[in-house]
């Protein structure tokens, strides 16, 4: 497994493999591209060219950052994938000097 952060820029790149993660039976795909596209960064785990993981950051990158979704694959579960993704994303936020992290959590 390898992680990925996705710049703002990088999301539509992989458009079709993060709603495949996101909306599986594409109920909401317009839902869920519009939080995507509009994330500031996302955290993606791959496994080869699938992303079977994800969290998606918010930022003002300087005081506030607020993570959301954090998913995996159902077929990837408990193998510590989302506590990688968690410290990939708390790392990436303090490395950039952003003071309060928050998760937000459905």
């Amino acid at each position: 497994m390898q992680l990925k952060i996705l710049s703002i820029e990088d999301i539509p790149e992989y458009k079709d493999a993060l709603l495949e993660l996101c909306d599986p039976i594409e109920k909401r795909r317009g839902d869920y591209w519009k939080s995507l596209k509009n994330s500031t960064f996302v955290v993606a785990a791959f496994e080869g060219e699938k992303i079977i993981g994800i969290s998606r950051i918010i930022t003002d990158m300087y005081m506030c950052a607020m993570i959301f979704d954090v998913l995996v694959e159902t077929d990837f579960r408990n193998q510590w994938i989302a506590s990688e993704i968690m410290t990939k994303t708390v790392e990436f936020c303090r490395e950039n000097h952003i003071k309060n992290v928050s998760l937000v959590t459905d």
